[in-house]
């Protein structure tokens, strides 16, 4: 769990599943009118993935892939409005003929996210990440 430099929300990585972990800020506020009650949550996955997705397709197109596991993790806020999430990520080819071994690929990158707006900001590739934040995923407990 990590709390946002001013308190009013904090990030959490969810290890929902063995393949797919989640990232979610939940914000302090409780609210028990209108349409929203409790706890404001904000799911950081589906922007997340997506990113992931189109860099990952980039990669090996035209042919298709699947996902082995897709692991994200909170790593650390900078300031209010943005979280550092880092990824490991293991994607495959989709092999089309029987018996035959699909190319692996491991994938360690960052993301910088604005959980308000629900979205990508930036993406880092581990060069990035060792450079501007001293963080080398490949070293990072998962």
């Amino acid at each position: 769990m990590l709390w946002r430099p001013d308190s009013k929300a904090f990030a959490v990585t969810d290890l929902g599943y063995a393949d797919h972990y989640f990232i979610r800020v939940l914000s302090t506020d409780f609210k028990l009118e209108g349409s929203e009650h409790g706890l404001r949550i904000i799911d950081l996955s589906v922007p997340l993935g997506k990113s992931f997705s189109q860099l990952a397709a980039r990669h090996y197109a035209p042919k298709e892939y699947d996902f082995g596991h897709f692991y994200a993790k909170a790593l650390r806020w900078l300031g209010n409005d943005q979280l550092l999430v880092g990824l490991d990520a293991m994607t495959s080819e989709a092999s089309s003929r029987e018996g035959q071994a699909p190319g692996v690929r491991n994938w360690y990158c960052g993301y910088i996210m604005s959980p308000e707006k629900r979205q990508v900001i930036r993406q880092l590739d581990g060069s990035d990440l060792r450079r501007e934040f001293d963080i080398d995923l490949e070293k990072e407990p998962w």
